[in-house]
């Protein structure tokens, strides 16, 4: 599926692990095969990590899909048997558009994080602030969605999930936005099933 405007689902996504605790929940790939995944789970411990690569944020206004994707992966993370009434803590940079947007979809938001069932860290927060955020929050064992990482973010998950987490950066050339035909070295996801 090519989402709208410019058929880029992801911009960076993962290496599509092998052989370690993570769980590939979305294949990506181009010409040279389904390599990459831009959505992974990860169990550790007692609790739940769910990383995401998707363009879900910058895409609601343009393409239904990332609507749908965001609210069925917020409805599969929040209620989890154990936890029938979920609530989210967003951890985002200020001017963020996530809060308003889990807002306009009515999820059950936490002040605290004693009180989430489910931490949604921004990959885009400083080095800094999303270190100290994700070893503040990994003691819990909770559910917790690392959205939209960045290189640097990636490393520092990696580092303190104890996980290979590489990103692929997707390219897209620009004579083949405004083409008809699909970029032939885009990434084009699978439906998830």
């Amino acid at each position: 599926a090519l989402w709208r405007p410019d058929t880029m689902v992801c911009r960076q996504t993962f290496a599509k692990p092998s052989g370690t605790a993570l769980r590939t929940i979305l294949d990506a790939g181009g010409p040279t095969g389904i390599q990459w995944a831009p959505l992974l789970e990860l169990s550790l411990g007692g609790g739940r990590f769910i990383l995401c690569q998707m363009q879900i944020t910058n895409r609601l206004d343009t393409e239904p899909a990332a609507e749908y994707l965001l609210a069925n992966l917020l409805r599969a993370v929040m209620r989890p048997a154990d936890a029938p009434n979920g609530m989210l803590r967003a951890c985002t940079p200020v001017k963020s558009s996530m809060p308003k947007l889990l807002k306009d979809l009515r999820v059950a938001m936490a002040r605290k994080s004693d009180k989430a069932t489910v931490t949604l860290i921004d990959g885009t927060l400083s080095s800094q602030a999303f270190q100290k955020t994700l070893t503040q929050v990994l003691p819990a064992r909770k559910t917790i969605v690392l959205h939209n990482l960045t290189p640097a973010t990636a490393e520092i998950a990696a580092r303190i999930l104890d996980v290979p987490i590489m990103l692929n950066k997707a390219t897209i050339k620009k004579k083949h936005v405004r083409s008809k035909e699909p970029p032939k070295d885009v990434p084009i996801s699978q439906i998830i099933r």
